[in-house]
């Protein structure tokens, strides 16, 4: 019965031990998913921008329109990473069909992730429709 005690008493640290190895790991895992979560909101708000912009644009086709729609749709985002572009620019009639493309460089914003991934992440998301009015 002694040496049982006696066992214990030596492995009472090594939960601790294993507990502090563990946790790094653990919270990388955890800053990844929250980094993750934050891209693919980006790519929904860019994708459901485009589609404002297309619709806008076959209703109004109306270029500054369709600029502010995208804006106001992407008011999160930051504006200076966002890249938009109207396709035809102009000269569109009715039956033609108008395409919005928008790309996006999404910030890292957790720096130790900042550390192991370049910022090269690039969203992109296109709408076409058909536009209904000159």
């Amino acid at each position: 019965m002694n040496n049982i005690s006696v066992l214990f008493k030596k492995e009472k640290g090594q939960s601790a031990i294993e507990f502090a190895l563990v946790l790094p790991v653990i919270l990388i895992i955890i800053l990844v998913i929250i980094q993750s979560g934050i891209v693919v909101n980006a790519q929904l708000i860019i994708t459901h921008a485009a589609r404002e912009g297309a619709r806008d644009g076959s209703v109004t086709n109306d270029n500054f329109k369709i600029m502010s729609s995208i804006r106001n749709s992407t008011g999160t985002l930051n504006q200076e990473m966002l890249s938009i572009s109207i396709s035809p620019s102009s000269g569109r009639r009715i039956g033609d069909y108008i395409t919005v493309n928008i790309k996006y460089r999404p910030p890292l914003v957790i720096p130790i992730i900042r550390s192991f991934f370049p910022n090269s992440i690039c969203l992109k998301s296109s709408a076409t429709m058909r536009i209904e009015k000159e």
